[in-house]
């Protein structure tokens, strides 16, 4: 992914968009394993990162941006940092096999972060199925 695909990404956070016949609003993305997670109010749509430019060139905008509702969703900023300290953690464990034992602590304490956010997103999605059945 190139730089002008991070700009456009962060141009669309907040707007409101079509895409594969469904309507989102953009809130985040996060890069994961070569894949971008975009992740909507709808739901999160993965790309491979060698077709974000042609993906993104089928997303149209068809609102202007949308103040975010406050919800239990994942904040991937947060996650980005998890991902540095983790390769900052297996760097170490590499260099120097006297951190295994910090390193385990550190995996441990991360596991328990990824399973807190899914226990966030999951009452999201329930918070949203609620809504709409109220409609």
């Amino acid at each position: 992914m190139n730089g002008e695909d991070k700009q456009v990404l962060e141009r669309l956070t907040g707007h409101r968009f079509e895409y594969k016949g469904r309507t989102h609003r953009f809130v985040d993305y996060m890069i994961v394993d070569g894949q971008v997670c975009i992740q909507t109010d709808t739901d999160t749509i993965q790309i491979n990162k060698s077709n974000l430019t042609e993906e993104i060139d089928k997303m149209k905008i068809t609102g202007s941006i949308v103040k975010p509702e406050k919800s239990a969703s994942v904040d991937f900023r947060t996650l980005d940092t998890v991902d540095d300290i983790l390769l900052d953690t297996i760097k170490n464990v590499r260099e120097n096999k006297d951190y295994v034992d910090q390193a385990k602590a550190i995996n441990s304490s991360v596991s328990n972060l990824i399973n807190v956010q899914k226990l966030k997103v999951q009452v999201a999605a329930e918070r949203r199925k609620l809504k709409r059945q109220d409609y």
